[in-house]
């Protein structure tokens, strides 16, 4: 859990460190390890410790004309957005070396100003586009229009097949699926489908009963006309052989 300080405290922790003789670098591991995303990032810690080896520095900062007294700043708030809402995963550790304000700045900016949180974001079997999802709810219409009509052989006479890649990939770990989300937004998404290294594909045909056909595409094949025209020459064949009475009636269905 992160540990939120004044930058008043953080320096007297660094100068603490500095009398010990630690360099820059490894106070900076040491406040990481502490304080995680609060703590301030090298650049800053590098800064710090050479203004705490001059002896006339205390923990103060020092007056700067024409600077603001403080980096959370309407423009900085505006800027952290940007960043965020242009890649929902990146660290508060990019975000204060690409602004230059200190990452307890960016947590602030995040937690207070803007709201957000680091959430996991949910899985889908498919992310689908608008048009998609309007092509789904035109063949919903359609079936559901042609099972009022017969309803009580529907079902019965529907054969129902689907393309799918079978993956191969390396699944994020929960850490590198956290992504960043505002509080009126709902939780994003992501396709369980990610950074594969190899695939496959398959079709699947079923009816109301069960699972009629699995055919796996081999490799550098396509799906053409063709293709598709014997795969489902082997469709009929299981029709045959698992629903005796099906294709003899002229009943069947696909879809």
């Amino acid at each position: 859990m992160s540990v939120h300080i004044s930058n008043i405290e953080y320096r007297a922790v660094i100068k603490f460190f500095t009398r010990k003789g630690l360099n820059a670098t490894e106070i900076s591991k040491e406040l990481d390890d502490v304080y995680k995303d609060s703590a301030p990032s090298y650049r800053t810690v590098a800064k710090w410790v050479a203004e705490i080896k001059d002896p006339k520095r205390g923990f103060e900062d020092a007056p700067r004309t024409g600077r603001p007294s403080t980096t959370i700043t309407d423009e900085n708030i505006e800027a952290v957005e940007r960043i965020v809402m242009n890649d929902r995963q990146i660290s508060v550790h990019r975000v204060s070396d690409e602004l230059g304000i200190p990452k307890t700045s960016v947590h602030e900016i995040m937690n207070i100003h803007l709201g957000m949180k680091k959430v996991c974001t949910l899985w889908v079997p498919k992310l689908l586009t608008p048009l998609q999802r309007a092509n789904r709810m035109d063949c919903g219409q359609e079936l559901l229009e042609e099972s009022e009509a017969d309803s009580s052989n529907f079902f019965g006479r529907v054969v129902t097949d689907d393309e799918c890649w079978v993956y191969h990939y390396d699944p994020l770990t929960q850490m590198e699926a956290k992504v960043w989300k505002k509080p009126d937004e709902q939780r994003p998404t992501r396709p369980r489908r990610q950074r594969s290294a190899g695939k496959l594909m398959m079709i699947i045909f079923w009816d109301k009963y069960g699972i009629l056909l699995i055919d796996y595409l081999p490799h550098g094949t396509t799906v053409n006309g063709s293709y598709y025209a014997s795969t489902i020459e082997r469709l009929r064949s299981a029709i045959l052989e698992k629903r005796r009475g099906k294709v003899s009636r002229g009943r069947a269905h696909s879809s």
